[in-house]
């Protein structure tokens, strides 16, 4: 078996991989290593884009639904996409799979199952060359999350309308996810606004300094009233779906037993393994990790809860109204920082109009499309199928053939593997 691997390894290379190993033959000409420093290099493109397209995922608000092992593709893609769905609303524990009982490939969790799936990628590669092992292992440690991250801001710097700016905007980018977590915002709903309020006038470009701050914060007040008011859920269908998601989220080992079990993994492997029915230690280890994720999600969903269930509109409106108003304040001075020309304000604002979706697909979208479809009426399907082909632009049937509003009871559109 080895020996077919190793030939569809070395297949692989050649023909999806080509530019990479014509990289490393020129820095490694006439060394013996070079067929497994190829296939590190390989295997560092491959975390690098299955990096880049998770981050992707986190700037649309895009849950995949059903991350396994043999749903991603080395070439940084994912296949079946049967139950993926758009967030209605910031969630880092929205879950768009119905069969997805435990939240294992909530929104939230997609870094941490991409990272874990390239480990077994690694653990596969391996087979073949033993010795790489343990360097490949360190390519996910020192490349992942570097890539993850830092593709994230740069991507989240451009629709925030600041790319082509000087300072680091990290701290900026962070506090915008925290905002949309925090207040149930719609994401796309948010960005819009933001590309509606973008100061486009010379005068904000020919001001200086604290004079230039004044005219931003002028042009952006009452922005996160609008927000508030437009973009963030009402407690009532928060509390309901966060409610709804407890009953799924709960973990299946009692919290008070984690730690002895490490503690007994730790000490003495042969009772541990008696206890999980002779599992290996590296998947008791990988269970007891799962498990603690799984109650701190469980716990910061509970308290989620608790908030949300006496809270009236009115009280949610004006928490949202001031975190989106922490944000904008944040924002503006991040704008005066950067100290655009007006000549770099209009790079910086087509970057951002192209890098935000004007059309999103979310799940009560294609629910009336296929609703219709099973009618014998399919223009509305071939209306989507045209419209996806430019996200990116301005369409009128937005707002008239669909809503981009979240409806009321938007979570009963999502679906499982076999709806």
């Amino acid at each position: 078996m080895p020996h077919v691997l190793l030939a569809l390894m070395d297949f692989t290379m050649a023909s999806l991989f080509p530019s990479v190993v014509d990289t490393v033959r020129k820095t490694y000409a006439g060394d013996k290593d070079l067929k497994e420093a190829s296939v590190i290099a390989m295997f560092e493109e491959i975390v690098r884009r299955t990096a880049h397209l998770v981050a992707d995922w986190q700037t649309v608000g895009f849950c995949h639904g059903v991350l396994n092992t043999d749903n991603m593709s080395i070439l940084g893609l994912t296949i079946d996409y049967g139950p993926f769905a758009f967030l209605p609303y910031y969630s880092a524990s929205f879950t768009s799979n119905l069969s997805d009982h435990a939240g294992q490939y909530a929104f939230g969790q997609q870094s941490t199952v991409a990272e874990w799936n390239l480990r077994r990628l690694a653990d596969a590669f391996s087979i073949c060359y033993p010795s790489l092992e343990d360097p490949l292992l360190r390519v996910v440690d020192t490349t992942f999350s570097l890539q993850h991250n830092s593709h994230l801001v740069d991507r989240t710097t451009t629709m925030l309308g600041l790319k082509g700016s000087t300072g680091s905007t990290e701290k900026l980018v962070s506090l915008f996810y925290e905002t949309l977590e925090s207040t149930s915002a719609n994401l796309n709903k948010v960005l819009l606004l933001l590309l509606q309020n973008f100061p486009t006038a010379s005068r904000f470009y020919e001001a200086v300094n604290e004079e230039r701050l004044e005219l931003l914060e002028e042009r952006l007040d009452g922005l996160a009233a609008n927000i508030s008011s437009t973009c963030c859920a009402p407690p009532n269908i928060v509390y309901a779906d966060t409610t709804k998601l407890m009953r799924s989220l709960a973990p299946q080992l009692p919290k008070h037993q984690i730690a002895p079990l490490r503690e007994l993994l730790a000490t003495n492997e042969s009772a541990a393994r008696q206890a999980f029915q002779g599992a290996a230690p590296s998947a008791i280890g990988q269970f007891l990790d799962q498990q603690t994720s799984m109650w701190a999600t469980y716990e910061a969903t509970l308290r989620r809860a608790n908030e949300l269930k006496d809270l009236t509109l009115a009280e949610k409106r004006q928490q949202d109204e001031s975190k989106w108003s922490d944000f904008i304040k944040l924002y503006a001075k991040q704008m005066a920082a950067a100290a655009f020309t007006a000549d770099q304000a209009s790079a910086a604002l087509t970057a951002m109009n192209h890098s935000i979706p004007k059309f999103v697909l979310y799940p009560w979208v294609l629910d009336d499309a296929i609703k219709r479809a099973e009618g014998r009426d399919d223009g509305l399907v071939r209306e989507i199928a045209d419209r996806m082909t430019r996200p990116y632009d301005v369409d009128e049937r937005d707002g008239v053939l669909w809503s981009m509003d979240p409806p009321d009871d938007a979570t009963k559109y999502l679906c499982s593997c076999s709806s």
